[in-house]
């Protein structure tokens, strides 16, 4: 697996605290001995993101595995009022 994902915190505050807890970590769940490493993406901002993976294709065989994004943010409340969208395309 490629192991990444990029997250849009609200506030400084929220992703500070991700850091903290997520940063060198296992995946436990995934029987892995790879360590999360949480750094600053080089592209700032959702419609930073948004343009950049749009138009992008990925070697994948399921849209299970493509990037989503989520709207209004996702705090873990409310699931059902949340909307999801794929990013990107398939390549098989």
């Amino acid at each position: 697996n490629k192991g990444y994902a990029f997250v849009n915190f609200t506030s400084p505050t929220a992703a500070w605290n991700f850091y903290l807890t997520a940063d060198n970590q296992r995946w436990s769940h995934c029987r892995s001995r790879k360590l999360a490493t949480i750094v600053s993406a080089k592209l700032q901002g959702l419609n930073q993101l948004l343009a950049h993976f749009e138009p992008t294709v990925f070697p994948c065989h399921s849209d299970d595995f493509l990037p989503v994004r989520f709207d209004p943010p996702r705090d873990g409340s409310n699931k059902d009022m949340v909307k999801q969208w794929t990013v990107g395309r398939l390549r098989f």
